[in-house]
């Protein structure tokens, strides 16, 4: 006969680790969703190191930052 507390540990233990691929899931989800946004002029400037006039001044002559 099957010891009762073997197979609720198994249980657990497999609830457990179907929680931490959720999770896991959960954060690629939301790293992803963060990359497909679009930055401000302001965030980009920042990024660049630049002026955000300077960012304007890239998009009027439809330039890039040589990066």
């Amino acid at each position: 006969m099957t010891n009762p507390f073997e197979i609720l540990e198994a249980r657990l233990i497999n609830i457990e680790r179907l929680l931490i691929e959720l999770k896991q899931f959960q954060h690629e989800q939301i790293a992803q969703k963060k990359s497909e946004e679009l930055l401000s002029v302001k965030e980009a400037a920042s990024l660049l190191n630049v002026a955000v006039q300077t960012m304007y001044g890239y998009v009027h002559r439809r330039e890039n930052s040589g990066i």
